[in-house]
């Protein structure tokens, strides 16, 4: 930049003949660069860390019914007893004696019954109330006698 100031000032001194040359030609100071440092290195960037791709969480096998997650003993066919207001050997009673008497308590599977896929039975003084799940072959199965309750899930074992 420098040397390019320096050409322009020389010919800009030259000019036509007329001129008669007395005039002292102009020169810049000179200029003297500082010296600069090596521009500094670059940070090595580590390496992205390998991840190991995600892994699909494998889909649970659905649980068939048993007694296990019931408070009290219950046939196979039984599970998710809840009940309020009743003991327990009494709600595993009625449970199981709704089991028992599955032609006149289960759903009958006709949608052009007037009860459909509900189904209404007194058991033990209990009234029974139970709905297909649409879903599967299970019977959701809800009972009550004044504030006394009980619910369970059936399905064939």
């Amino acid at each position: 930049m420098i040397i390019c100031a320096l050409g322009a000032l020389a010919l800009a001194g030259c000019g036509d003949d007329s001129d008669d040359g007395t005039e002292p030609i102009a020169t810049a100071p000179a200029v003297t660069q500082a010296p600069t440092a090596p521009p500094p290195a670059p940070i090595p960037t580590p390496p992205p860390a390998e991840t190991a791709p995600p892994v699909a969480a494998p889909e649970p096998e659905p649980i068939a019914p048993t007694s296990a997650p019931n408070a009290c003993t219950t046939s196979k066919a039984i599970s998710n007893l809840k009940f309020t207001g009743i003991p327990c050997t009494q709600a595993a009673s009625v449970a199981d004696e709704w089991n028992e008497r599955i032609d006149d308590c289960n759903t009958i599977d006709d949608p052009n019954s007037p009860e459909g896929y509900n189904r209404t039975c007194t058991v033990q003084t209990y009234t029974c109330r139970a709905k297909r799940d649409v879903k599967s072959d299970a019977r959701f199965v809800a009972c009550a006698k004044g504030s006394a309750t009980l619910r369970f899930t059936w399905a064939p074992p």
